[in-house]
This record gives structure tokens, sequence and C-alpha cells, in this order.
């Protein structure tokens, strides 16, 4: 399924954001913190991904024109060696009494930063969740 923005149903959505709802926004993000605003922003949908790209260096302007290329890229084109996609799935029932949250994560070879980075994001998740139900 292709990228698409999250369109509120209320207060009802203004004409920009109609027709921007076809099109997936891209962020920096330098901080945890940040990570979850984003997911707050996305909140409103009960089956949200999130795609975070772990680039070296300045690269947001080198992706962004990738991802908007009018033929989707090939993940393999995109990353360099010690980068990672991460996709943050997070499906919400309809009385947003349950949540499943699923984490994958891409690069081009297996490394240790993988598991460090799943472990990370594991215990920050649950401390997350542990903070919006208290």
């Amino acid at each position: 399924m292709p990228a698409r923005a999250s369109v509120r149903i209320h207060p009802p959505p203004d004409q920009w954001e109609i027709d921007h709802g076809g099109f997936a926004g891209l962020f920096p993000l330098a901080s945890f913190d940040d990570l979850t605003r984003l997911d707050g922003a996305v909140f409103a949908s009960n089956c949200a991904q999130i795609t975070v790209f772990g680039l070296d260096g300045d690269r947001f302007d080198e992706l962004a024109e990738a991802l908007n290329a009018p033929d989707r890229p090939v993940l393999a084109d995109i990353l360099r060696p010690g980068e990672l996609v991460l996709c943050l799935a997070t499906v919400r029932d309809a009385w947003m009494t349950q949540w499943t949250n699923t984490l994958t994560i891409k690069a081009t070879t297996e490394t240790d930063i993988v598991y460090r980075t799943a472990a990370r994001y594991a215990a920050a998740y649950q401390r997350y969740l542990e903070g919006s139900t208290t």
C-alpha cells in the first residue's frame, strides 16, 4: 500500500489536508520525543505506520528526492552500509483499548546495531505506554 497522510475527521479537514491526503510526510527526527510526537499526530488512524530512515550525514534532500520519484525506489539503492530503515506499525482497535505494535528493521547487513536498536525501542516504547496510561 502506498504511503498516505492521516486526514482528520473532526474538526473537518481544510482543503490543503484533503488535497494532500494521498501523500506521506517526511520530517527530520532528532530524538525519541520527536518520534512520540509524530505517533501522536497519526494517533487518530487506527492503522498507522511510521517509517524512520537512519541515514548517515545530511541526506534528507537525497532521501526526499528518491521517495518523491515517479517510481518506488528500491531500498537497497537508498541505504548505505551501516544505515537502517525502521518501520513502526501501530494497530489500535476501534475503542483504543488494545494496541499491537510491530517494529521492522531493515539494513544492508546484519549487525549488532539492529539488535541494539530493537532492544532500545522496545524499552522506550514500554515507558511510553506506561506514561500514557497513568
